[in-house]
């Protein structure tokens, strides 16, 4: 069986695979502490991002608005243990998108690619 096409991401996003930390019934909270940290990155090119976008098994689960990129462990997290991170890692803090962009890419097959966590598109 074929799989299908990707959907086309014209907008400039970074793409977190949450393969392990996702599960079915997540909170909305849980679901956005998953996607905001621990990533490695090269946070040049991260904070050019306008959305961060958390996928699962390559399908879009939710979207955000990175208003602000900094150190790993700078925010607390309440639903994840957070504390156990390499440094030279980072996290984002913002709100969900509008929800004319979540309507657009949740549930959205975006592909899977390699092994790599971080996916840039458009940046």
């Amino acid at each position: 069986m074929k799989p299908p096409e990707p959907v086309n991401i014209s907008v400039p996003a970074i793409l977190f695979t949450i393969n392990r930390t996702f599960r079915d019934n997540m909170s909305a909270n849980e679901m956005y502490e998953a996607t905001r940290g621990v990533w490695v990155l090269d946070r040049k090119r991260a904070e050019k991002a306008q959305f961060v976008m958390a996928v699962k098994d390559g399908v879009v689960k939710e979207v955000y608005v990175p208003e602000r990129w900094m150190d790993a462990g700078t925010q607390a997290y309440s639903s994840r243990d957070a504390t156990k991170f390499d440094k030279g890692r980072s996290e984002f803090s913002g709100p969900l998108a509008s929800n004319e962009i979540r309507n657009r890419y949740r549930e959205q097959w975006v592909g899977k690619r390699g092994r790599n966590p971080v996916r840039y598109e458009n940046l």
